[in-house]
């Protein structure tokens, strides 16, 4: 599935990247199949929170592997290093103190098919180009 986040961000759950609207393919992030699932899961329950016991079962147990707190620490700063880069002044992953994490409710993220990011990308390309011209 493709997402749309904050009207400026493709992220490609299929491959685990990640990119500014009006960058091409080839500039995009790709994240570890860890850190795909990881970003799937908050995205798909944004705005809940999400505890440290659900992101073992749902990610690493499903992969037949072992984790621990500090490695789903590490991914997490991986992500917030990842989404500041494209939205410095914002949190998009909010830390629960001793229970979980959570995609942050405040932007919007929506599903969205290849079409209409060939659309969304062509727009924002005719609307910097209008800009260069004038």
């Amino acid at each position: 599935m493709n997402y749309l986040i904050k009207n400026e961000i493709i992220y490609n759950s299929f491959d685990g990247s990640l990119r500014h609207i009006k960058d091409e393919l080839e500039n995009s992030i790709v994240i570890s199949k860890i850190a795909n699932s990881i970003l799937l899961l908050l995205i798909s329950r944004q705005g809940e929170v999400i505890s440290r016991d659900m992101f073992f079962s749902e990610v690493w147990d499903k992969e037949g592997l072992i984790s621990s707190t500090n490695t789903l620490n590490q991914y997490m700063s991986k992500l917030r290093r990842i989404f500041s880069d494209f939205f410095p002044d914002e949190t998009i992953i909010t830390t629960i103190p001793r229970i979980g994490y959570l995609f942050t409710k405040d932007i919007s993220v929506s599903a969205i098919t290849i079409k209409e990011m060939e659309v969304e990308s062509s727009v924002s390309i005719k609307k910097s180009f209008f800009v260069w011209l004038h």
